[in-house]
């Protein structure tokens, strides 16, 4: 067995993380920009 998981009536679960990280803010304007430019270059291929 993995301390980290386990499996109950065929679902895996994780334990919660150790300790506590800071939540990154997504840059959602780049994040929408690079997106959109990576869809156009797909469109063009």
């Amino acid at each position: 067995e993995h301390p980290d998981w386990e499996v109950r009536n065929g679902c895996v679960f994780f334990q919660k993380a150790k300790g506590t990280t800071a939540c990154k803010e997504i840059p959602s304007l780049q994040l929408i920009n690079q997106t959109l430019g990576y869809a156009r270059k797909l469109q063009g291929i």
